[in-house]
């Protein structure tokens, strides 16, 4: 089953993104984080870099997160098309 990208629910895949869908799913879990500091699931087929990336804004969220959200995207960036 898969959800709407950045749906309430918890993104839950069960197949390989392709890059455009693995791009919005990093877009709505970075605004996830910066905006409530939620963290990313491992079921959201992001890369594990990523995750660990986007987990870090989480945790930080309420004190600097904009430094940590261009390292998350550079990140992302770097994995895109690595397997995970």
């Amino acid at each position: 089953m898969t959800h709407a990208i950045g749906a309430l629910l918890e993104i839950m895949l069960d197949k390989l993104l392709t890059p455009d869908e693995e791009r919005r799913t990093f877009d709505a879990v970075l605004v996830r984080a910066l905006t409530d500091g939620q963290r990313c699931s491992s079921c959201s087929g992001l890369h594990p870099d990523v995750l660990d990336a986007i987990d870090a804004v989480a945790e930080a969220w309420l004190n600097e997160p904009a430094s940590l959200a261009a390292n998350a995207r550079k990140v992302f960036d770097d994995c895109a098309g690595a397997p995970h």
